[in-house]
């Protein structure tokens, strides 16, 4: 099934294993005031998606007309360190 299947991820034959408890597996809070979501469906939408690919367009944009990619470098180097950073831990 998968990770998030019926049976978790050890295939076993009688049920989740978690720390959810049973009247909290079917509705949790998303985050957002007053919003719920159920487990199984879709909380990334392709409105959501579309929106977050268009800021990050924008955002690269704005970063090669008015910045000649330095914040773009800088992030790519943070990144790169945090990546290294969190294989050292692994």
């Amino acid at each position: 099934m998968g990770v998030l299947g019926p049976y978790g991820r050890c295939g076993r034959c009688y049920g989740q294993i978690g720390l959810i408890p049973a009247f909290l597996r079917l509705r949790v809070l998303s985050g957002i005031p007053g919003g719920t979501f159920y487990f199984g469906q879709p909380v990334m939408t392709n409105q959501i998606a579309i929106v977050l690919g268009a800021i990050i367009l924008i955002c690269l944009g704005l970063d090669w007309l008015l910045g000649d990619w330095s914040a773009t470098l800088f992030l790519s180097r943070k990144l790169a360190d945090l990546i290294e950073w969190m294989a050292f831990w692994r």
